[in-house]
């Protein structure tokens, strides 16, 4: 504690900034500490700073995945009305296979690998390191999966951390069809 030339201890104020808290901000960032990314890791890729796709993850140098926000929402093949809120998946013509996620907007997904056989795709997703914040809304996020072959895919298993998901078909929501 201070004390002024009267030994009167002195009072301080604390008044936080906008420029306080960026630069607080900054540093977490530039130390690491960024929003569910593990350490080595690199992020799927971001929606809010404007990207529509990231950057490719290659695994084994035959799938590559990449968040995609121009992708149409799905639904579960034979339910009615809007995009249904959780996962599911497709594969178009071209052979590319759409992942649909569900999640919260902070840490954003990402795919940590992608592993095929016997015509089942395999996602596992990055899991955000313990004590991560994350935030309580619901975001539907679009993966795109490619290759050069572009084989049948018969199936889609979801890894998060120690739960696997098989994941049902879906079809994608034509606007008109949509809820409002």
């Amino acid at each position: 504690m201070s004390f002024t030339d009267e030994g009167i201890p002195m009072r301080r104020e604390l008044h936080l900034t906008r420029r306080c808290v960026l630069a607080a901000a900054a540093t977490l960032l530039f130390a690491g500490c960024t929003s569910g990314t593990p350490a080595g890791s690199m992020p799927s890729g971001s929606q809010a700073a404007g990207s529509a796709s990231s950057t490719p993850a290659s695994v084994s140098g035959a799938w590559e995945a990449r968040l995609d926000a121009e992708a149409p929402f799905m639904n579960i093949e034979g339910e009615e009305g809007s995009a249904n809120p959780g996962d599911c998946w497709t594969q178009h013509e071209d052979g590319s296979v759409q992942v649909q996620v569900a999640g919260s907007s902070i840490p954003e997904p990402a795919v940590e690998s992608v592993e095929f056989a016997d015509g089942v795709l395999t996602l596992t997703m990055v899991q955000p390191e313990e004590g991560t914040p994350t935030t309580m809304d619901f975001t539907l996020y679009q993966f795109v999966l490619t290759t050069d072959d572009a084989p049948e895919v018969t199936g889609v298993v979801l890894v998060r951390g120690d739960e696997k998901t098989e994941l049902p078909a879906g079809g994608l929501v034509e606007p008109e069809d949509a809820v409002a």
